[in-house]
């Protein structure tokens, strides 16, 4: 049986799963699905026709637009925002404060970084980070690192802060560090990407994602 808050406000053709919670003051809209198990924090708002999967978690706050998607097992921090029909697939983590535009898409295993911004139809795929403060523009396709406070261009052309792309996958903090941290003397790297990779590699050790 689900756990809703008598002040929440589910909708008579939302469906919540066994064992769901639904915090303080929430809103779940039309047509909705909550999984089982996932929890949807005080405060937060999840528009008409949205889906939180099993075991996903909604943040006090958070705002969820109409036909937006979070995976099961996906972390969604406080006062985030996410888009219109924008995604969040199974096991990512958004931190708090971040912003995910309309109809953009953040891939399974991903780490959004607090007050990151993913723009309009931004792709941020599979196992990727995006630092705190970063911002990844719109129509952009990524599939790696965005170091702390870096930006992606839509053009995919570096400007001064040395936005980069070193490599596919994020799996650990120490695979990270055994990977990159010799970065600068391979000569197809500069030494400002090599410090934008170490940034990120520094954000996974300070926020404890990745560790083994």
């Amino acid at each position: 049986m689900s756990n809703i808050h008598e002040t929440a406000f589910v909708s008579v053709t939302a469906q919540v799963g066994d064992e769901a919670h639904i915090g303080k003051g929430a809103h779940i809209g039309d047509h909705t699905r909550v999984g089982a198990h996932a929890i949807v924090r005080d405060g937060a708002f999840v528009g008409d026709h949205a889906h939180v999967r099993a075991d996903a978690r909604v943040g006090v706050e958070a705002h969820m637009s109409p036909h937006t998607y979070v995976g099961a097992g996906a972390l969604v921090g406080i006062n985030v925002y996410i888009g219109y029909g924008a995604i969040v697939r199974a096991g990512a983590i958004v931190g708090d404060g971040a912003i995910i535009g309309t109809k953009a898409c953040v891939g399974a295993h991903t780490r959004v970084g607090p007050n990151a911004i993913i723009g309009v139809e931004a792709f941020v795929g599979y196992c990727a980070i995006v630092g705190a403060d970063a911002r990844v523009d719109s129509h952009t396709r990524i599939r790696s690192v965005v170091g702390l406070r870096h930006r992606v261009c839509e053009s995919g052309v570096r400007d001064n802060s040395m936005l980069y792309s070193v490599g596919r996958h994020c799996l650990t903090y120490h695979e990270w560090q055994n990977q990159y941290k010799g970065i600068a003397t391979r000569a197809k790297y500069s030494e400002a990407e090599a410090r934008a990779a170490l940034a990120a590699i520094e954000y996974l050790r300070a926020t404890g994602e990745g560790r083994t």
